[in-house]
């Protein structure tokens, strides 16, 4: 744990929960957020570091800080705008362009 703990927009527990409910929880609870706000996750599953650790890369997503604390690990994660790649990997893949509007 750092010396300045990060100040959270929104606190999810998902104590008693496994992966992956764990990430899906996650992703839901970013997708509420808006760029720059920071979510705390607390989460007492064992893969639960490594499965949100890989979310965060994978998604482009910045994981703040992570710890143990007692039997919980506390994860803070800020939502970043998504990426260009990441884009171009849904729209790859068949998901419909956005567009904007005129």
């Amino acid at each position: 744990m750092s010396l300045t703990t990060p100040i959270p927009d929104n606190v999810i527990d998902l104590s008693h929960e496994r992966c992956p409910n764990i990430v899906v929880g996650v992703i839901g609870a970013m997708r509420a957020l808006e760029v720059g706000e920071i979510l705390q996750v607390i989460a007492t599953d064992l893969s639960a570091p490594s499965h949100i650790a890989a979310w965060s890369r994978q998604s482009g997503q910045k994981m703040i800080e992570m710890y143990r604390e007692d039997d919980c690990f506390v994860f803070y994660l800020q939502r970043c705008p998504e990426p260009v790649w990441h884009r171009a990997l849904a729209e790859a893949a068949g998901a419909p362009k956005q567009r904007k509007e005129l």
